[in-house]
């Protein structure tokens, strides 16, 4: 049996520039009807996205608005993705109650 190892060093498949270390800008959450989207970087926002857990996207708005309601959802685990005009994204975790 011949077993092969590959170490490579230096290369990532991510845009670390594009990369902005955010700890959250959803709030509340967990939340039941309406999520406030406070922007991190200032930048103008392109689209909000919503997925449900399995990445099927659930809801997308492209305005820069800073709430997206969630109330006809069922509870569950959700991935909210905010793309801002600068190239920026940020994603965090909701929970719907």
């Amino acid at each position: 049996m011949n077993i092969m190892v590959l170490f490579v060093e230096g290369f990532t498949s991510v845009d670390e520039s594009a990369v902005e270390a955010v700890t959250s800008f959803c709030s509340p959450n967990p939340a039941s009807n309406v999520i406030n989207i406070e922007n991190p970087s200032g930048a103008k926002i392109e689209s909000v996205s919503l997925y449900d857990i399995s990445g099927r996207l659930v809801k997308k708005q492209h305005s820069d608005l800073g709430t997206i309601d969630i109330s006809s959802f069922a509870p569950g685990v959700y991935i909210l993705k905010l793309s801002l005009e600068n190239g920026s994204v940020f994603e965090e975790k909701i929970i719907k109650q």
